[in-house]
Parts: C-alpha cells; structure tokens; sequence
C-alpha cells in the first residue's frame, strides 16, 4: 500500500470533454499505485456545463472536489484549489495535460 498522499489541483474552463477523460485518466492511473489523493477542479461558472457534467458523472466519488471561483485566472484558481487542498503533496495539473502511464511510478519513487 502506498504511503503517498496527493492532491490534485486542475485549473479549468469551458473545457467539459477534455475534463472528464482527464479526470478518468487519472483515478484509473491513480488507483493502480493505490495512492491516497483528492482531485480539486477549480473552474470559473463555464458556460458548456462543465460542472453538471463532473457532477453527474462523479456524484458518488468523494475525491472530486468542484469549485468555482469568480476571477477566471489560472494562478488564482490553481492558489485556491492548493488553499483547499488537504495533503501536503500537491499536483498542479493543466485540462489539458494528460500524464504517461509512468508517471505516478515515478512521482511515487520506484
């Protein structure tokens, strides 16, 4: 079992598709290396459903955390998703940027 405790901190807007095969990317890729992790989106009210759409397809899953913060900043929302962030090991992550298969192997320290 894993000792790695990770948040996982995805600034976004108006970028629904892309989101949701990044989010399923990660707890599939996360989950293998059985690693303790929260992923906080934080979003600025998107206008093409983002939020429903997460919160749809994710109500279940405790570990998803979606924000929303008025200023429509990418340091302002990746500073409030690490101010809300509850482990000490975070992962400022792009919408856009979708992590190897190794790539928690290495961030794990193997």
């Amino acid at each position: 079992m894993s000792s790695l405790e990770l948040s996982i901190i995805i600034p976004t807007w108006n970028r629904k598709k892309k989101l949701v095969k990044l989010i399923r990317l990660l707890k599939v890729k996360i989950e293998k290396y059985k690693i303790r992790y929260e992923i906080i989106i934080c979003d600025s009210f998107s206008e093409d459903g983002s939020q429903l759409l997460v919160q749809n397809l994710f109500k279940k899953d405790k570990k998803i955390n979606y924000r929303n913060i008025k200023k429509n900043n990418i340091a302002a929302k990746r500073n409030h998703g690490i101010k809300y962030s509850k482990y000490d090991n975070i992962l400022l992550l792009d919408d856009d940027c979708f992590p190897v298969e190794k790539f928690f192997k290495i961030l794990q320290g193997y």
